[in-house]
């Protein structure tokens, strides 16, 4: 009998950052995660072979070297933020003890990816001792219905296109309004008529819908797919879904007073997350990415990510809408949770019910909470999305996530010296 020596992954911060690096299953091969996703760049191009003979010349031992190593990568987490984002997602399991979870922040101008958590989550030491549920990625792999924050397609097309100013005025007074025989109303009935601004200020479905009547569809739809909506990001992560977004010829007035308030339509965190990227970087549209450096066993470096951007909004068109996510947090808005002394928020508040698979219609009493914003807004360091599936007890997004991501966002100014 004789024991041999295996190699082992060990993964020193546990649980930390589990879904991003992922783990190896047999033969070390890559099974979720970075793990997977770079599979052959950090495998051994070969293997050393180290073989016994006895004086016979007959072979008592064969072996792979141990030592032999793969090429080494560098990511854009920063392991501060990463810890920050995850502590404060479990204290918002504990309160709102939610089905599940998802948080992720990003550099605006370069899409590198600072942080990304999910719940539940595993250790990838021992990721079999987890249900597999748990290893998903929800951040890019479990697409929903946005609602409210998808708002911003329709404001961005109007003002784009030169349908409306942020000053132009709607008539919201009856508190609903009617496509095709179905009533769609406002969460709360606001008086008299509002502007666009505050249209996305108080999130009234019934100004939105008003607003998105006003434009062909055909635009709509143009503003949905320059924003990447029903596509792939493109992240460098395994299990990516595009989401999706009806085709045109399929949507009727029913299907696009819903669309036009988040319904309809799925989309992932990290895709909301790039379309408010957009805005706070200036109107351009960024691929996210996770590995910044390639390096091979000798420390050359093979290769660097070049951020890539695209863009697609004017500069008037970014500054409107700034200015109108700016009132979201505020006291007339829906996010005065999110709100930071000393460092401006904008962003975007979203409740939208999920369906009860019993019955095919939406729950009275499952939601999903959405709060996703930029901070400082006139320059912002980071976006973040937080997305909370669930929640029990409240469940707007203004009253669950945003104060997830004011919790976070003052830790993560603070260590950056904002």
């Amino acid at each position: 009998m004789e024991l041999l020596p295996e190699p082992l992954r060990v993964y020193p911060k546990g649980p930390l950052a589990s879904h991003i690096l992922g783990f190896v299953g047999a033969e070390h091969k890559g099974l979720e995660g970075i793990e997977r996703m770079y599979d052959r760049v950090l495998s051994p191009d070969s293997e050393d072979i180290l073989i016994k003979k006895d004086r016979f010349g007959r072979v008592v031992y064969a072996d792979t070297d141990l030592q032999l190593q793969g090429n080494s990568l560098v990511l854009t987490i920063d392991e501060a933020l990463q810890m920050i984002l995850e502590e404060e997602i479990d204290r918002a399991m504990k309160m709102w003890q939610p089905k599940a979870a998802t948080a992720i922040m990003m550099n605006p101008y370069t899409g590198e990816i600072l942080a990304i958590t999910n719940r539940p989550n595993y250790d990838p030491n021992n990721p079999f001792s987890y249900p597999m549920s748990s290893w998903r990625n929800r951040a890019i792999t479990d697409p929903y219905e946005p609602g409210s924050t998808f708002k911003l397609v329709a404001a961005t097309a109007a003002l784009q296109e030169g349908l409306a100013t942020l000053n132009t005025r709607f008539d919201c007074s009856k508190g609903y309004i009617e496509v095709s025989g179905k009533r769609y109303y406002d969460a709360e009935r606001h008086k008299g008529i509002l502007t666009l601004k505050e249209i996305i200020e108080k999130s009234s479905n019934v100004g939105t819908i008003n607003l998105a009547m006003k434009m062909d569809r055909s635009i709509f739809y143009k503003y949905m797919k320059l924003y990447g909506f029903g596509q792939r990001t493109g992240i460098d992560l395994p299990g990516e879904h595009p989401g999706k977004v009806p085709p045109l010829r399929r949507i009727k007035d029913k299907t696009y007073a819903s669309l036009s308030i988040g319904y309809g339509v799925m989309t992932t965190a990290l895709q909301v997350l790039r379309a408010y990227a957009t805005v706070a970087n200036g109107g351009y549209l960024v691929r996210p990415y996770i590995v910044k450096e390639i390096y091979s066993p000798d420390g050359r470096l093979l290769k660097r990510t070049t951020p890539e951007r695209v863009k697609i909004l004017k500069t008037s068109t970014v500054s409107a809408l700034k200015e109108a996510l700016r009132t979201v947090v505020s006291p007339e808005g829906t996010a005065l949770e999110a709100e930071i002394d000393g460092n401006p928020v904008a962003g975007k508040t979203g409740t939208s019910k999920l369906v009860d698979p019993e019955t095919g219609r939406y729950s009275k009493d499952r939601y999903v909470a959405t709060f996703v914003g930029m901070v400082p807004v006139e320059r912002p360091r980071f976006v973040m999305i937080v997305v909370i599936w669930e929640p029990q007890g409240k469940y707007y997004g203004g009253e669950v996530a945003a104060p997830v991501f004011r919790a976070v966002a003052e830790r993560a100014l603070r260590y950056m010296l904002v």
